[in-house]
């Protein structure tokens, strides 16, 4: 068949056969050389290359399109087998040392091509092929689709491996090293026709493409027999009689050998690339056929040695139907069939041929047509560097599979799971509708997946792939936000301080690193299935607890660093920082015991609970496969977190399981893994006695007798021992000799006393023992780590026993008696150091709960009952607030809440801590004490009552108490001045002053009491009137406080009442002074309606201080005391010898009789300087004034109406408040024996009056400083007092050193003065 007739397409070849031509075709393939591969082709696991798959082109040379090759798997569903193989070189001598000038070119003219250009060479639809699943790799030589079968329950021998998560890291990191692939294949639609001729031509010549039959069985014929390296149906033609002419096919070949070197992991570069050199021309014919061909010896160029590492088979358009290629490496499987493609497309298989770890056999020979290929080698031609070679997969299988079928045989008690960061992020969900490669896209994580995949499944594991997540939030660490600090802590950011006319720059969310973490979650999103492409589960939160089975252990560390997905930043909020919330998502591979699913997808108290229910609802004698891995799980389950401990039916259905199958060997390590043997009640004594039935009396000896030596319980051994007593009375009577010397050796060596142990114990020292014993075995227990409450009961017990007839019980003598009473005291006063009344004590509070009140006053009781004084007194320390600042200081103020608390139960305290005899309260031995430090902590708490403070029955309650036990030292010292101090509350003092006051005579029986009762009550008085009377005070609530102190009798404080109310006058408005006429007056009343003499001894401060408010009165409500503040205010004049301060501040306080001054001559200078003196003395209030208009211009100042006696406003208010001074009781008298004399005569020239009665007959020759007289017709209309001037009569001057003469001043009338200050 020529050219020209050959078939177009590989259909019309195929009509040309006969009819059971696809038949046979199909059976040639299922059944190659009458093995059956059914089994292994309908496989559905795709099992990976396990060095490295080949991996995909990252750089594509020109013209050629990167393609993967396709392989099916068992379905019929097309998978990758591997990912865009590189192609290597295919002409005569491609790469290395030779161009493409060297190769030889001939017959240009007759090149025959697919294309026309280089840029087509490529194309064509990807290879087919098929990946078979494959067994563990074996030793010798294994036939086609013969898998070995993984036994998932043989007995592994070898050393177990112990960090199961370490060696499968190891293992994964091991097959990414390698960079390559151990084949490439790949199929060209399009490539260049070579131009193939072979020598000599008269013989051969040409060979057209595609190859037709007619042609292929010429050069079969003419060559096969001269050829020696005819094997079976493969022809080989030696290179040296073959010739391409196309020189376009140089370049495609190069292109194919770049793509060879980069799949094969090979180093393509330097000045000696790897070499592509032609060997043969091969043509395969129908029938069986091999590639065992013989090595062909290429020369070196140059000197340079070459070495054939690998070889590639490029695959011509030749039509042929089958010849499927099985390449073996390790237990990865792949084929290669390039029969679809044959007629007009070009394939290339290239692998390690230097590697006898990589195997070719023929799955289904050729049936119809021929196939030509040309033969290369590829070569090593650098000396300097090593020849490539492929690593073997076997110890890298080994190595994993060791690793994984020791993980399994570690059973319940190995790792749930391993969990592996990838490195790089995938969306696993599309592995439900695509293919694992083109998910995973990084060729390491594509190697790890599929190699791990591989052995997992056979060694019985299940392989997924995981998306983790995890959120943390949190706030910002501004300081840090730029990372602005080496490790060794120097500063490599910018500098501190910028330049403020630029804009502080703000960092952007993901420049600030996480300070503070509030919260952090990591769950499992999505895991899904890489063998289906199933999801398995979702939100899988305990996916990531268990650390030991990370990979890298800091998994988590790792994800924060390098995979965040989302931020979100909260910004400021006012003055708080603001929140960061980060959210970080990887992708993981997770490997875990196909054994153990429910548990990894359900938790394990799903299956534990499903355990539980087999093994109780079997009730088979002999145990299946399935009974036993619930048992085998329940052991485990066991003792993960002390499960044993804390699940009470785990042990129960273990051993009942256990005695079901008559297994002593399960039974004793359920009692080890519950740790069955540390307590009685673990099992119990209905389980000891089943097992007993069960296993016989000799067997469980030994683990009773472990068992009744290590149980801390006395009461729990001792009803073990009755137990076996009463079943042994039964059955085995010959043994109770035992049960009694168990009994004894129990008692000899018992464990720390428990309130249930005292009863039992005293059963046996009635019919076993006596004093002596109880001293040897029980009081030997009695130490501080004895509970309380035992001891109690102890003593109690003890106690009793002294009260039967002597010699009915343990107490054989009145000396046992009387020891035994002793022991009572000893065993209490322990007990009263042993008792925690505070269970809940904590750095935050000092809390006596209800509880430990009763507890503490029940041990009262009974110690007092008993006679243990020594008990009480130890119990009233341990409740005594002392304590806590003495063995924690710096807790102040919870110290004060305890004691505050503590008085709210002394209504229950008193009556137990007091003894009535003889009508008397005594108080126990300690209470006195104890009370003194409750009521000094209490008061020190009063600083931290607030504003309320306590309430006033709690405060009557504390200071009743301190009377009670006649402390009023601590009064004195303590509670008054935390009152005075702290508690505002003034109807709390108020009857708390009047309940001390009501005690004082039953109390105070000596005058040193008395005084004490008196400096008590007035401390109380005096904080309470320094808070009260204030200038805003109303006469109602003075009197208030008047008659307070007037009740308890305490004039001092009414005298207190008086000074400060003078203080204060000095802030009041004129309004309020009116009213403190009408107080003093009522307070007068009030001090005699209570029959106390308010002239006498006892009233003498009392009359003082009403004296002294009524002359300020005066002062202040007549204006005498503004007035003379001006005059006051000018004396202080800056200048040292101002004449005119001075005069002015002589003329103003005269008795407020001048209405005017006028200083002639003063000058404009001098008058300015008046005017500032003026206004800083805020005279302003009582007068005015204006300057001198001119040189040697007058200076006036005129007081303003109610500031001068002859002022209308003045007389007004004068008159006014005379008629309350007429009214008092005694009138004048009243005032001249309240004022004194001398008080009353100044009281009378204040107010402008001869008498305070009206119109009295003047007497002017009482008025001070009083000129000549004048006859009553002169004076009447005029002022009494008025202190009318003449022109003879001396103005007082200011009495300045050096100062000049003073000026004699000119009386103009009455009321104005005229000081001439220009005149000598």
């Amino acid at each position: 068949m020529d050219e020209d007739t050959a078939p177009s397409t590989v259909s019309d070849l195929q009509s040309a056969m006969p009819d059971n031509l696809q038949e046979e075709i199909h059976s040639a393939i299922s059944q190659p050389e009458g093995k059956d591969t059914s089994e292994s082709l309908s496989a559905s696991t795709n099992i990976a290359d396990l060095p490295e798959p080949a991996s995909p082109c990252s750089k594509k040379f020109e013209g050629c399109d990167s393609r993967e090759c396709v392989s099916f798997n068992g379905s019929g569903e097309s998978q990758t087998a591997s990912a865009s193989l590189s192609m290597d070189n295919l002409a005569p001598a491609i790469g290395g040392s030779i161009t493409p000038a060297e190769a030889t070119i001939s017959s240009l003219p007759n090149v025959i091509s697919n294309s026309a250009s280089v840029q087509t060479l490529v194309g064509g639809e990807p290879q087919s092929g098929i990946t078979i699943p494959s067994g563990p790799v074996a030793t010798s030589a294994q036939g086609v689709g013969e898998e070995a079968e993984a036994d998932h329950d043989q007995a592994y021998t070898p050393e177990p491996c112990e960090d199961i998560s370490t060696a499968i890291e190891e293992c994964l990191e091991a097959c990414s090293d390698f960079r390559g692939s151990h084949f490439y294949a790949h199929t060209f639609g399009e490539a260049p026709n070579p131009g193939l001729r072979l020598l000599p031509e008269s013989e051969l010549g040409r060979i057209g493409l595609p190859l037709n039959e007619h042609e292929a069985q010429r050069i079969w014929s003419r060559c096969l027999g001269n050829n020696p390296n005819t094997v079976g149906g493969v022809l080989e033609i030696p290179a040296n009689t073959v010739r391409i002419d196309n020189p376009v096919w140089i370049p495609f070949v190069e292109g194919i050998r770049q793509q060879v070197c980069k799949s094969l992991g090979v180093a393509d570069g330097g000045k000696y690339p790897p070499r592509l050199d032609l060997i043969s021309l091969v043509i395969h014919a129908p029938g069986p056929s091999s590639y065992a061909l013989p090595p062909a010896a290429t020369q070196g160029t140059n000197g340079i040695p070459l070495q054939s590492f690998g070889s590639v088979l490029v695959t011509l358009p030749s039509p042929h139907i089958g010849g499927i290629t099985q390449v073996n490496y390790g237990a990865a499987i792949n084929l290669y069939d390039p029969s679809p493609t044959s007629y007009l497309g070009t394939s290339v298989l290239a692998w390690y041929s230097s590697s006898s770890d990589v195997r070719l056999q023929d799955v289904a020979p050729i049936s119809a047509g021929y196939r030509l290929s040309l033969r290369y080698s590829l070569n090593h031609v650098d000396p300097a560097t090593p020849v490539p070679y492929l690593p073997s997969p076997t110890s890298q299988v080994e190595h994993l599979r060791h690793t994984l079928l020791s993980w399994r045989n570690q059973g319940w008690a190995g790792l749930q799971k391993i969990v592996y960061l990838l490195s790089g992020d995938y969306s696993v969900e599309r592995l439900r509708t695509a293919r694992l490669r083109e998910v995973v896209i990084d060729a390491g994580d594509l190697r790890k997946v599929e190699f791990l995949d591989a052995i997992a499944k056979q060694c019985g594991f299940n392989v997924g792939l995981g998306t983790i997540e995890t959120i943390v939030e949190g706030t910002p660490d501004y300081m840090g936000n730029f990372d602005d600090w080496d490790e060794e802590g120097q500063f490599i950011g910018e500098p501190m301080f910028w330049d403020r006319s630029e804009p502080t720059p703000e960092p952007t969310p993901s420049q600030y690193t996480m300070g503070e973490v509030d919260s952090q979650e990591s769950s499992c999103l999505v895991l899904v299935d890489v063998r289906t492409g199933e999801i398995v589960a979702e939100d899988l939160e305990d996916i990531v607890d268990d650390v030991e089975g990370h990979v890298p252990e800091d998994l988590i560390e790792n994800l924060e660093s390098h995979h965040m997905e989302e931020e979100e930043y909260g910004g400021w909020e006012g003055n708080g920082s603001g929140s960061l919330k980060r959210t970080y998502r990887a992708t993981v591979l997770v490997v875990w015991p196909s054994f153990r699913d429910d548990e990894f997808l359900e938790g394990q108290e799903y299956v534990a609970e499903r355990a539980f229910e087999a093994l109780e609802d079997n009730e088979t004698v002999q145990p299946d496969q399935e009974e036993l891995n619930h048992f085998a799980f329940l052991l485990e389950y066991a003792s993960r977190e002390q499960r044993w401990s804390t699940d009470p039916q785990i042990l129960p259905a273990l051993t009942n399981a256990a005695m079901r199958w008559n297994n002593k060997e399960l039974f004793e390590q359920a009692l080890e893994k519950c740790h069955a043997e540390e307590k009685v009640k673990w099992l119990g004594a209905r389980g000891v006695l089943d097992a007993v039935t069960t296993f016989g009396l000799e067997y469980m000896k030994p683990i009773i007798e472990r068992t009744l030596q290590k149980d801390p319980s006395n009461a729990d051994r001792l009803h073990l021992i009755d137990s076996l007593r009463l079943h042994l009375v039964t059955h085995r009577p010959e043994l109770l000799p035992w049960t009694d010397e168990s009994e004894k050796a129990v008692i000899e060596n018992l464990a720390p006393l428990q309130k249930s142990d005292i009863p039992r114990l005293f059963d046996y020292l009635r019919k076993h023992g006596d004093l002596s014993t109880f001293t040897r075995t029980i009081i030997k227990q009695v130490n501080r780590f004895t509970p309380a409450h035992a001891l109690c009961d102890l003593a109690t017990s003890l106690h009793q026993e002294t009260k039967h007839e002597i010699g009915t019980g343990f107490l054989k003598s009145p000396d046992d008696v009387e020891s035994a009473a002793r022991l009572v005291r000893q065993i209490l006063s322990q007990a009263a150091s042993n008792t925690d009344y505070f269970p809940n004590l904590n750095s935050h509070s000092i809390v006596l709960s209800q509880g430990g009140l009763e507890l503490a006053l029940s041990h009262v009781k009974m110690c007092l009952e008993m006679g243990c004084e020594r008990a009480v007194e130890k119990i009233l320390e341990k409740l005594d607030p002392n304590r806590f600042s003495k063995i924690q200081p710096g807790r102040t103020r919870e110290t004060t809440q305890y004691a505050t608390s503590l008085v709210a139960f002394l209504p229950q305290l008193q009556p137990v801590l007091s003894n009535h005899n003889d009508g008397n309260d005594v108080l126990r031995p300690g209470a006195t004490a104890f009370y003194r430090s409750l009521i000094a902590w209490y008061a020190k708490g009063l600083e931290y009552a607030g504003f309320n403070g306590p309430s006033t029955a709690e405060l009557l309650k504390v200071v009743q108490l301190a009377l009670d036990i006649g402390s009023l030292s601590v009064l004195e010292e303590s509670v008054v001045p935390a009152i005075a101090a702290h508690l505002r509350n003034d109807t709390s003092i108020k009857k708390l002053i009047h309940h001390l006051h009501s005690r004082q005579s039953a109390i105070a029986t000596s005058p040193q009491m008395t005084q004490s009762f008196v400096k008590i009550i007035g401390d109380l008085l005096n904080a309470m009137i320094s808070r009260n009377v204030r200038a805003s005070s109303t006469v109602a609530s003075l009197l208030e406080w008047v008659d307070l102190c007037l009740d308890v009798h305490h004039l001092g404080a009414c005298a207190q009442i008086l000074a400060r109310l003078r203080q204060e006058m000095a802030t009041m408005n004129k309004t309020t002074l009116s009213s403190v006429l009408h107080f003093i007056l009522e307070m007068v009343k009030r001090v005699e309606s209570r029959n106390f003499d308010l002239f006498g001894l006892e009233t003498r401060p009392l009359v003082l201080n009403m004296g002294l408010i009524v002359m300020t009165w005066v002062d202040r409500h007549l204006s005498y005391a503004e007035v003379g503040s001006v005059a006051a205010e000018l004396k202080r004049c800056s200048r040292p010898s101002c004449r005119s301060c001075g005069l002015l501040a002589h003329l103003l306080p005269l008795q407020l009789e001048r209405n005017e001054v006028k200083l002639r001559g003063l000058g404009i200078t001098e008058g300015r300087h008046v005017d500032q003196q003026l206004w800083r003395s805020r005279a302003s209030a009582t007068c005015n004034w204006s300057l001198p208009s001119g040189r040697g211009g007058d200076f006036t100042l005129k007081m303003q109406d109610g500031y001068y006696k002859a002022s209308p406003r003045w007389k007004l208010m004068r008159d006014h408040h005379l008629k309350i001074f007429q009214s008092a009781k005694g009138g004048e008298t009243f005032w001249q024996q309240l004022l004194g004399p001398q008080g009353y005569h100044s009281f009378l020239q204040r107010l402008d009056v001869a008498s305070i009665h009206p119109r009295p007959a003047l007497n002017l020759s009482m008025r001070p400083n009083a000129g000549p007289s004048t006859s009553a017709t002169n004076a009447a209309g005029k002022r009494p007092y008025s202190q009318t001037q003449t022109g003879s009569q001396p103005v007082p001057q200011t009495p300045r050193p050096n100062a000049p003469a003073a000026k004699r001043p000119r009386l103009v009338n009455e009321n104005i003065v005229v000081i001439d200050l220009t005149s000598p």
